[in-house]
């Protein structure tokens, strides 16, 4: 958020000027506090927050390196399922060999999410559980893909289609974000 304000909101000049507020990792904040140009945050809570005054105290690369951590912090983890066709892929031995495979990515699919593996029929059960450690990678044929890491696998008695349906999945097509309802399920 930028925005200008009277710098009395920070300390005793008065003047008007112009800030921006990041959301940054509590430590980090602690240690701008004591160099200039950072300030307690404005209006916001000043333990996940700073004010940085935009008056050429700080360089632009600067700025912008806090201005990425921010946007990192502040984008939250999501949470899918993808539809996989067991007569199109060998999804039961991907995981043979390596905890970590390429797969399709994708719209909206970002690094460190979650990715719960559907199989589809005959089969209609979650069985993997895997978290998206890159993105955007490019094949050969130009394909956009993301590397997943195993990290779970189910049994076909844990999550069949009918107990999902108890959650609120109703359909499951390509790709989808999990409800609340089976958020808290698998986070038991």
């Amino acid at each position: 958020m930028i925005m200008n304000i009277n710098k009395n909101k920070l300390d005793s000049d008065n003047q008007d000027i112009e800030i921006v507020n990041l959301k940054l990792k509590e430590d980090h904040i602690q240690q701008l506090l004591h160099q200039k140009g950072f300030y307690k945050a404005y209006h916001m809570n000043k333990q996940k927050w700073i004010s940085i005054i935009l008056d050429d105290t700080l360089s632009d690369y600067e700025i912008i390196q806090h201005i990425d951590e921010s946007y990192q912090l502040t984008q939250s983890i999501h949470e899918w399922i993808i539809l996989v066709n067991p007569q199109n892929d060998d999804i039961f031995h991907c995981f043979n060999h390596t905890d970590t495979i390429l797969w399709q990515q994708f719209p909206h699919i970002r690094k460190d999410d979650w990715v719960y593996v559907y199989v589809n029929k005959p089969y209609n059960y979650l069985l993997y559980q895997c978290q998206v450690i890159e993105t955007d990678i490019s094949d050969n044929h130009h394909n956009c893909l993301m590397k997943i890491k195993h990290t779970h696998t189910y049994t076909p008695e844990e999550y069949p289609f009918h107990q999902l349906k108890d959650y609120g999945i109703k359909t499951i097509r390509n790709v989808r974000k999990i409800t609340s309802r089976l958020h808290q399920r698998l986070h038991q």
